[in-house]
């Protein structure tokens, strides 16, 4: 299980990678005991991620089947922590960067962490609004999401901006097969 103060360096190194400063890389323990404790993550950002969920049920189409709507989110959470990971060995190997796998993920997982802490407040604005222009805060945001992992992934990897693009459209790609997966089950 991941501490308090292991935690709160995580977050740190990846609001500093948030704000274009590599120096954040040194606060992340790229160990095999960080990288898997760096999953601890999902536990962090799970609060924020429940309270999308509510968003999105609050706003659901027809009927809402409460127990099924969790379980799928729950099963599609776990898949999205975890897919992108597995895939990434073999990225990061057929690149030529299998050595900066660890460092990767657990860049990525700890700025889950900032992606989510944005995201809530964006989609809650976005809720409120109704049709209004600001509806379209939660886009935006997404936007800067996918440039923020693109950023990531070309500085932990030491990535051309071609190798980046490239892996942040499959980490991307496999949270939208996820998110689709789950809404299919749903609707």
């Amino acid at each position: 299980m991941v501490s308090v103060g292991e935690a709160a360096k995580g977050i740190y190194g990846a609001w500093r990678l948030a704000h274009g400063d590599r120096g954040g890389l040194a606060w992340f323990d790229t160990s095999m005991t960080g990288y898997w404790k760096s999953f601890g993550a999902a536990i962090v950002a799970l609060p924020a991620y429940v309270a999308l969920v509510g968003l999105a049920i609050a706003n659901w189409p027809g009927e809402v089947h409460l127990p099924g709507i969790l379980l799928v989110q729950a099963i599609a959470y776990v898949i999205d922590w975890f897919a992108f990971p597995l895939a990434a060995i073999y990225i990061c190997d057929s690149l030529g960067k299998g050595q900066h796998y660890t460092r990767l993920i657990v860049a990525l997982n700890w700025a889950k962490v900032i992606e989510v802490a944005i995201m809530l407040p964006a989609a809650l604005v976005a809720s409120l609004a109704g049709g209004t222009v600001l509806a379209l805060i939660p886009a935006v945001i997404m936007g800067l999401v996918v440039v923020y992992h693109w950023y990531v992934t070309r500085v932990t990897l030491g990535a051309s901006i071609g190798e980046a693009v490239m892996v942040t459209v499959i980490n991307l790609t496999i949270a939208i097969i996820t998110s689709m997966w789950a809404r299919s089950l749903l609707l």
